[in-house]
């Protein structure tokens, strides 16, 4: 088990090395002797997805959770973005394909929003967090948001939301964190 950097400070690339076992898929990357992962999990979620599906900008200010996020099923694009006012780094983002076959996972931490699409015509992604979900801490912000400008590899007229996501918030005028 090992991380890699990336070009956004906080987030990890998490490598999981192959099982062996080719008729099984569960991330090694969730143990808690994984390199960042947290001791124990407050909530472990799994979602299942059609090809164009987009989900988030996803966080939670009340109860801030730190997510280890991988695909074990199809391909799928994950967004990490900086939602910490104080950081020089607010509102830059991270776009990071994750795949079952390379088996790596992505690390966001507390204070970053989290969003992804299905590349494939099913996808499976598994979603460690560091706090259990809040529907009154929860908040969204659009997808498509114009000031984050971020490049979703499908025409904007083939997402599929759902009605949360469809009422993402501007950026502009979203609750963050300091």
């Amino acid at each position: 088990m090992n991380t890699q950097a990336t070009a956004l400070p906080g987030v990890f690339l998490v490598h999981s090395p192959p099982s062996g076992i080719s008729r099984t898929a569960l991330p090694s990357s969730l143990q808690p002797s994984a390199s960042r992962a947290p001791a124990t999990w407050a909530q472990i979620s799994f979602e299942i997805a059609r090809l164009n599906v987009i989900r988030g900008i996803h966080y939670q200010l009340a109860s801030p959770q730190g997510r280890l996020v991988g695909a074990v099923l199809g391909k799928s694009l994950h967004i990490a973005i900086d939602l910490r006012r104080s950081s020089s780094w607010f509102g830059m983002y991270l776009a990071q394909l994750l795949t079952a076959e390379k088996g790596e996972m992505l690390w966001i931490p507390e204070g970053f929003g989290h969003a992804w699409m299905a590349l494939t015509r099913c996808v499976a992604v598994v979603c460690g967090a560091t706090s259990s979900d809040c529907s009154a801490a929860r908040r969204t912000i659009a997808w498509n948001d114009p000031d984050l400008s971020i490049p979703w590899p499908s025409a904007p007229q083939n997402a599929i939301l759902c009605d949360d996501d469809r009422r993402g918030a501007s950026f502009r005028h979203a609750e963050v964190y300091p």
